[in-house]
C-alpha cells in the first residue's frame, strides 16, 4: 500500500508543480517552492480506523 502512495505521489507531484507555476505567473509572484508530502503511517490510519470501529460497535450495543 505504501509503495502504491509513494507512486501516486510521484506521478501527481510534477502535475502540481505545473498547477503551481501557472498560479504564480498569472498573480505576478515569483518564490522558490517545494512540493512536501508528510511521511506515510498507516499504523495511525490502522489505529484510527478500529477506533472508529470499536465506537460504532459500542453505539450499536447501547442502541439494542
Amino acid at each position: 500500500m505504501t509503495s502504491e502512495i509513494t507512486a501516486m505521489r510521484r506521478a501527481l507531484t510534477p502535475v502540481l508543480e505545473r498547477i503551481f507555476d501557472l498560479w504564480m505567473a498569472l498573480h505576478g509572484a515569483a518564490a522558490d517552492y517545494a512540493v512536501c508530502w508528510e511521511d506515510i503511517n498507516l499504523q495511525d490510519e490502522v489505529e484510527e480506523a478500529r477506533a472508529r470501529l470499536y465506537d460504532a460497535q459500542a453505539q450499536t450495543l447501547r442502541n439494542e
